[in-house]
């Protein structure tokens, strides 16, 4: 086939995805909508929509996995939206992560069995480790059940960052592929957020202002997730310009789109996101727009004037330590937690008490607010340090990532994922991260875990998909 044909061939297959991501984005928001507006319950919408979204995602996964990411990447924050409605096994998200876990290991499987693996970065192995070892303390768990339950999300998180480190070098059309299927997820839930705001209604009541969660069921991940978008929507927008053939209206989209996550961010009055979003955005544009620096600045101090609710959450730092047993977000509240909890792991220092566990043992039943914290409660010292070996590996990753980049494509990946480990890592201290199967997927996503422009052995330059790929 000739360098022509190759690319006709390329273009309508891209054609093709472009249709095919809008179907699947348009057909499920239309099908939750409609049943909403016919007064259904949360669980008769999520048996009515999951279940047939989850044989549509068995077919897909297995016949094209390549596509089953993209829509999954698409469409995945918008299940969120029957979470409160459904439990269990008929809730779509966990009907849809499932299938991932499953489809996902057979194609690692197919691989390995025709000897195309790629060698693992110190990254993935000590996500895999980390894996492991949180697995060990489902065995020492009061509940294993649910302990379980919670290993699955923490499984689901770290392979998607396995099969993109196999799936990705040499795809630049895929990364780009997943890149913008990211983007595009984020518009239902910041439109659901500006709804809430302006709306006031489905506010989150978990603090003494009025915060947006999306369709999220909590601001919290929420905010966390809009780092995510913001650092790759921010990323993007500081090098389109060195590339011509990007038309204004695409430019100018991408900053409306920037703007928009910033704005629904701030909505959702998270500090520890906001503070997560500044330290990004200062990395990003010191590597590539550092005059943007003194506008960025100018810019925070201007929010914290003029909208005196963010001044206010801010200062609440300050505010008395709450009364006892009631929750809040403040930091107060969050240290005393966590003295209350260092105890209770050190009756089993090291396996912890099991995943997922300070919820169901302590009378408030919250969670506690900090990754380090949880993790050597639940999971002892083993878990703390395989926690703090996985964080090195990302940073060595990435680092790497960016010193042998070889195209703008490259490069801007490799920032943008230092950008957003680095705000991940400070969310750590004040957030429950180490379950959240989102926050693992549109971290690998946005930072395109794994790709690089060439392929490094030709070897491993096989097919990408598991059957009629």
């Amino acid at each position: 086939m000739s360098g022509s044909e190759r690319g006709t061939v390329r273009l309508k297959w891209s054609q093709s995805t472009a249709v095919y991501l809008v179907a699947v984005w348009v057909g499920v928001n239309l099908g939750v909508l409609s049943l909403l507006a016919l007064s259904f319950s949360g669980r008769v919408i999520a048996i009515l929509v999951g279940i047939p979204l989850g044989i549509v995602a068995v077919a897909l996964a297995f016949r094209r996995f390549e596509l089953f990411l993209v829509g999954l990447i698409a469409i995945r924050p918008e299940l969120d939206l029957l979470h409160q409605g459904s439990g269990g096994l008929t809730s779509p998200s966990t009907i849809v992560g499932a299938v991932f876990i499953v489809a996902s290991l057979y194609w690692l499987y197919l691989r390995w069995s025709e000897g195309s693996m790629r060698r693992p970065s110190p990254a993935t192995l000590a996500l895999l480790m980390m894996t492991g070892i949180f697995g060990a303390s489902v065995l020492v768990s009061g509940t294993p059940i649910w302990s379980a339950s919670n290993e699955l999300k923490v499984v689901a998180g770290v392979l998607m960052f396995v099969v993109l480190e196999q799936l990705l070098p040499g795809r630049r059309d895929l990364a780009v592929r997943l890149v913008w299927a990211a983007l595009v997820s984020g518009i239902v839930p910041m439109t659901m957020g500006v709804y809430q705001a302006v709306t006031a209604r489905h506010l989150s009541a978990y603090a003494d202002v009025s915060r947006v969660q999306g369709t999220f069921v909590h601001p919290n991940p929420f905010a966390t997730y809009l780092v995510i978008l913001l650092c790759l929507a921010v990323g993007l927008l500081s090098t389109v310009r060195a590339r011509q053939r990007l038309a204004l209206s695409q430019r100018l989209g991408l900053a409306v789109y920037t703007a928009a996550v910033g704005g629904v961010l701030v909505l959702t009055y998270a500090r520890t996101a906001w503070a997560a979003a500044v330290l990004g955005l200062a990395y990003l544009v010191s590597r590539r727009r550092a005059w943007v620096l003194p506008i960025l600045v100018a810019a925070l101090l201007v929010t914290v004037v003029a909208v005196p609710s963010v001044g206010s959450r801010l200062t609440d730092l300050r505010a008395a330590k709450p009364i006892p047993g009631v929750p809040s977000n403040s930091l107060s509240w969050r240290v005393s937690y966590w003295r209350t909890l260092i105890p209770i792991g050190n009756r089993n220092p090291m396996t912890g008490i099991g995943l997922e566990m300070v919820q169901r043992v302590m009378p408030i039943g919250l969670p506690p607010h900090n990754g380090f914290v949880q993790a050597y409660v639940e999971t002892g010292i083993l878990g703390l340090g395989a926690l703090l070996v996985a964080v090195a590996g990302m940073w060595v990753t990435l680092r790497r990532r960016v010193r042998e980049a070889r195209t703008t494509l490259e490069l801007t990946l490799g920032y943008v994922g230092v950008a957003i480990g680095l705000g991940l890592g400070l969310q750590l201290f004040t957030e429950n991260l180490l379950t959240q199967t989102m926050v693992y997927w549109y971290f690998a996503v946005a930072c395109g875990f794994g790709f690089l422009e060439r392929t490094v052995d030709p070897v491993e330059a096989v097919p990408v998909t598991i059957r009629g790929g």
